[in-house]
């Protein structure tokens, strides 16, 4: 998948997000952050340049959408995709428990960013109490996306290879 590919993936989690997830599953949509997901396997698949610019592209596109303070969750997107794709070029991040993993504490590190950007802004902080509940349903929720994903950059790079 390429870096167009990857920005339409961004497009269609932020409308599944915003749109379908909010109207029929509020629950599932107040748990999974699917920009934080596609941010994490961007970031354990590609560069670090991609997944900077991948992870800022997110976030801005979440605070559009949430109409939160502009800029916070770009720049913990931005900031964590950074150091996830560094994790991912020394630690081998491509089997399910590393991704489970990655994805949690992915979860726990962007609240912690946000929450000392919120509060040194002196803005509202977040609720901690149901971050737990988010860190386990990111993961299991990631998992489930990263399977589709690489059976889908697989398929594409076998039709692209048969030509």
């Amino acid at each position: 998948m390429g870096a167009l590919g990857e920005l339409v993936l961004i497009g269609v989690a932020s409308l599944v997000q915003q749109v379908l997830l909010a109207e029929f599953l509020p629950t599932v949509h107040r748990y999974v952050d699917l920009y934080l997901v596609i941010v994490v396997y961007i970031s354990v698949r590609r560069s670090q340049e991609h997944a900077l610019l991948m992870g800022a592209a997110a976030g801005l596109l979440q605070d559009v959408f949430n109409q939160t303070l502009f800029g916070i969750q770009g720049f913990s997107k931005c900031l964590l995709a950074f150091v996830i794709s560094g994790l991912g070029s020394r630690f081998m991040l491509n089997q399910a428990l590393p991704k489970f993993g990655a994805l949690a504490l992915g979860t726990l590190a962007e609240f912690c960013i946000a929450w000392a950007l919120l509060s040194m802004l002196g803005q509202k902080i977040p609720d901690p109490v149901i971050l737990l509940q988010r860190s386990l349903a990111n993961g299991a929720a990631g998992l489930l996306l990263f399977l589709v994903l690489d059976r889908l950059d697989r398929s594409s790079t076998r039709a692209l290879s048969a030509y």
